[in-house]
């Protein structure tokens, strides 16, 4: 029975190993210059200042908008009528004097928007988010005349037509104040 010397068996073990290994590395480099790299991680949100204002522009991926559940509507205007109070004026004899006020009714178009729509910061004030282009997200002050069921009428706000956000607005608002991140 012939016996293996210890050293030739370690000296083996080793040979056989740094031949894994280069292969390993020679296998590596070749995969990795066959592959793309990986894109640096995009992120679901971009705040940026706009010029001359204290607003911020939002600028979301499509996956962002989509885990949002983002949904949008349009400014709307309709006809109202409200009454106006006109002085009424009588006349006795030849001559004219004030008999009070009357009300006479105005009709007047209002714009309105969903009140899903409205957001009220800490001060009470009123905003709603526009969408002036794809995944693009601006806030915009607004002034609620009243509110009626799911309508806000506003006496201030954005152009009838504009387009605003319905449901997702709360968290633009975070991801352009940095909220819960």
């Amino acid at each position: 029975m012939q016996r293996t010397n210890p050293w030739l068996v370690i000296l083996a073990l080793l040979a056989g190993s740094q031949a894994l290994i280069i292969g390993n590395l020679l296998y590596n480099q070749q995969k990795a210059g066959t592959q793309k790299p990986m894109a640096a991680k995009e992120k679901p949100a971009l705040v940026e200042a706009i010029p001359n204002s204290k607003l911020k522009k939002i600028t979301l991926t499509a996956r962002a908008a989509e885990r949002l559940g983002i949904k949008t509507s349009k400014v709307g205007e309709e006809a109202s009528v409200e009454p106006r109070p006109v002085a009424a004026v009588a006349q006795s004899g030849s001559n004219l004097m004030l008999a009070g006020t009357a009300l006479v009714p105005e009709v007047k178009n209002r714009k309105y928007v969903p009140y899903g729509a409205v957001l009220y910061d800490l001060d009470g004030t009123t905003w709603v988010y526009t969408n002036p282009a794809p995944l693009t997200f601006v806030r915009q002050q607004i002034k609620i005349d009243f509110i009626a069921g799911d309508k806000a009428t506003l006496t201030d706000g954005p152009a009838t037509g504009t387009t605003v956000v319905t449901e997702g607005s709360v968290e633009i608002f975070g991801a352009e104040f940095k909220v819960g991140h």
